[in-house]
Formats: C-alpha cells, structure tokens, sequence
C-alpha cells in the first residue's frame, strides 16, 4: 500500500495550481508589454480614508493599443470607475479574466505622447495594527515604464507614526509632505525595470485631540477657541503675502518643475507650453506631466487657443535671484 504524508499531497496537488499560475502571470506580463507601448511616467495617487480614493495616470510613448488597463489589487473592490485623457472622458470596464482589471478605450486618433487616468473607489485598505494603521501596497511592473511615483495620501486628522521601534514607511527615500490638511508620503523612482516588484508600507496613527489635553468644558472650549482664533488671524495677516507668493513655494519644487516655473517667470510670466520643450530639452509627456503638476498646485494656469497651450502665472512671483 502506497502512503501518502503531508508533504506528499503538497506536492501533488499543490504544483499544479502554482505552475498553472505562474505560466498565467508570464503569459499577461508579455502580452501587457506588447500592446501598451513604452510608459515614459506612471503616477498613481492612493488617498486612504473610507472609501479610500485611487487615481493612476499613465503618459504613454508611441502607443500602439487601442486600450489603456490597469491591474487591480485582490483585496480591492473597485467603484464609481471612471477613465479621462485631454480630450475628455473614456469608456471604462471592469473584468475579472486573468486578475482584476480596469480598461478603458481610447480615442482612433491619439497622439504619439498620449496620457490617460483612470480613477476608482474602494473600501479601506488599511489594516489595524497595535495602536497604528498600516497601509501596504505591492506594485508590479508589466511594461516597459521609464518612471513610477506613488504618492500616498492619510485620511485627515492622521499622522505618521513616531516609534523607535517601528519604521513609519518603506522604502525609506521617500518624500513627506503636507497637502492642506492631508500628510502625504511619495515615492518618485525612474530605475525600474520589467518585471519588478516593489513592496510600499506606510504606518500611521489618529493624531490625540485636544479632549484628551484639555478638561472639556464650556469654559476651556470658548477661551481655547477665541485664543486660536485671535493668533490664526495674527499669523494669517503677517504671513499671507509672504507665503502666497512663487519665491516661498519654489524651494518645495523638484528640480524639472523649478526649471519649467523659472523659464516661464522669464518670459514675464507666460509662454506657449510647446516652447518649454525645446528650450529645456524635455519631451513633450514629462513637459505634459510637469505642467499639471504644477496646475495641481495652483502656480500656473492652462490655456487653449486652438491647437497651443498658453501657459500663466497664477501667483505674484516675489523676491527671486535671477538665473546666470
């Protein structure tokens, strides 16, 4: 009689599954790399909360598909889907075939630097930990893509954890930041190569409120509030100009957009969009890209005429050196 231990059955009726799935995996990987064309920058945007919010944008170099896809994480339950490029919105489907995807049709004639969002809701992703919140996501590269930047965004009223024993996220070259009353952290990599796989952690906590300081009654909650008034509007009259102005914000910037800001500023604060490209030597999806990241941040304003971007200042420039 033939006996049979664990190890046994593992490995009979084990094997199977995992060939079957990874020959699937290699299968989409190369077909994903024929059709979607070189990927010159892939953002993707992960605002947590409930729902948390996820936006991935795509600038594609000589495109060849008539579709732009994303794969969508198991634990995700995709909603309210919706897909746009420059010339409006794209009509956007949800399937489950060889994994969970979201694709969208693009327009018969698009452009050879072509950029697409798609945008979609799912029920937090987060998981609760001892005392703290971690968020982990695992990206997969399945085409050629020159850059990646994830930038992820915790719910308001949340902080990055502060332990000694614990790091607050992974990898650790990230960038943190603020966006109004949001704490993001960001991730921007351009040494990616097909086939990759990158791990992302961030770790965060519910920020104490101030109950928790202060006794809560009518009286400390009135005197509290009239002082924070009173010094928020101090600090909002001796800052506001100084703040508002491009010279404070510049040192925030990354180097391209500094470039694109500085080159407009010369111009006396305007210029065609398709200038930038030759005077930087930038190809036209990164000036693309940098243009409305910096829109996003309200510093400068698009403007059509007919087939030409007219690009504007939003901001009174300051005190700023000129360049040599």
């Amino acid at each position: 009689m033939k006996r049979f231990t664990g190890n046994n059955i593992c490995k009979e009726e084990c094997t199977g599954p995992i060939l079957k799935v990874s020959i699937l995996f290699i299968l989409f990987l190369t077909l994903s790399a024929f059709v979607s064309g070189n990927i010159v920058l892939e953002k993707e945007v992960i605002e947590l909360g409930e729902p948390t919010k996820i936006s991935i944008t795509k600038n594609y170099q000589g495109m060849t598909s008539s579709q732009v896809s994303i794969t969508v994480p198991q634990m995700h339950e995709p909603e309210n889907i919706r897909g746009f490029d420059e010339e409006g919105n794209l009509e956007c489907v949800y399937r489950e075939i060889w994994g969970k995807e979201i694709v969208c049709q693009v327009p018969d004639d698009i452009p050879e630097n072509y950029s697409a969002t798609i945008i979609y809701e799912t029920p937090s992703v987060s998981t609760i930990k001892n005392e703290y919140l971690s968020f982990e996501h695992q990206k997969r590269i399945l085409v050629p893509t020159e850059e990646y930047s994830l930038e992820v965004i915790l719910p308001e009223g949340s902080g990055i954890i502060s332990r000694d024993d614990l790091e607050p996220f992974s990898p650790e070259d990230a960038v943190t930041g603020s966006e109004g009353r949001r704490i993001f952290v960001r991730w921007d990599m351009d040494d990616v190569s097909l086939g990759e796989t990158r791990d992302f952690v961030v770790r965060y906590q519910d920020l104490e409120v101030i109950g928790n300081i202060f006794p809560i009654d009518t009286t400390t909650l009135v005197i509290l509030l009239v002082l924070l008034i009173s010094l928020g509007i101090s600090v909002y009259f001796k800052f506001k100009k100084k703040e508002d102005t491009i010279s404070s914000i510049l040192p925030l910037l990354k180097e391209d957009e500094k470039e694109v800001l500085l080159n407009i500023i010369e111009k006396e604060g305007e210029c065609e969009q398709r200038n930038l490209v030759k005077e930087l030597d930038y190809s036209k999806a990164k000036i693309s890209r940098l243009v409305k990241d910096l829109e996003e941040r309200n510093l400068i304003k698009k403007i059509k005429e007919g087939r030409k971007n007219r690009l504007v200042l939003k901001k009174e420039v300051g005190n700023i050196e000129k360049r040599n």
